[in-house]
């Protein structure tokens, strides 16, 4: 019986075709798989609630800009860091 871990995958970079072919649709379907693992990355990382969903949302947008290409964890985990650096220093900065 093959491992569900590796027909997730496959089925995301099924998923990511289809978004580069055009189809919006797939897209949408590769946030709902990880919306909830963006989310609590965040919250582990900033422990903060009130910059969760922001952070979550310039991150899909940053795969979205990217055309989807690149939905791994490493690749996930970069935007997050870099949303967060952006929202902390957006608080903290000053002008």
């Amino acid at each position: 019986m093959p491992d569900p871990q590796i027909l997730k995958l496959d089925d995301d970079f099924t998923l990511v075709k289809r978004f580069i072919d055009g189809e919006e649709s797939a897209f949408n379907q590769l946030v709902v798989r990880h919306k909830e693992r963006v989310r609590s990355i965040i919250y582990i990382t900033v422990n903060h609630t009130d910059y969760i969903d922001d952070i979550a949302q310039d991150v899909f947008v940053k795969v979205y800009s990217n055309g989807g290409i690149n939905i791994s964890p490493v690749f996930f985990n970069m935007l997050i860091q870099k949303q967060m650096w952006k929202v902390k220093c957006e608080k903290n900065c000053p002008g």
